[in-house]
């Protein structure tokens, strides 16, 4: 029988978390990550987090999918 994870999410995120708004466009959100030193954001709708938008989802969503700048994050 397990105990649960050894590990916390605390051991990875720094407070506060970066976060933005589902209707910030996609660049906003590209523009806070590297404000803030990040490779990651979480996404709020209605002030609860529902997802989160990485590098990686940059790359292979966002840019390889053609969206536009002004597309919203969510």
């Amino acid at each position: 029988m397990s105990d649960g994870p050894k590990e916390k999410l605390g051991d990875y995120m720094k407070s506060p978390v970066t976060c933005i708004d589902s209707k910030e466009s996609v660049q906003a959100a590209a523009k806070q990550m590297e404000d803030e030193g990040v490779s990651a954001i979480l996404i709020k709708v209605n002030g609860e987090f529902t997802g989160i938008v990485t590098e990686r989802d940059f790359t292979r969503k966002i840019v390889a999918g053609g969206l536009e700048l002004k597309t919203p994050i969510s």
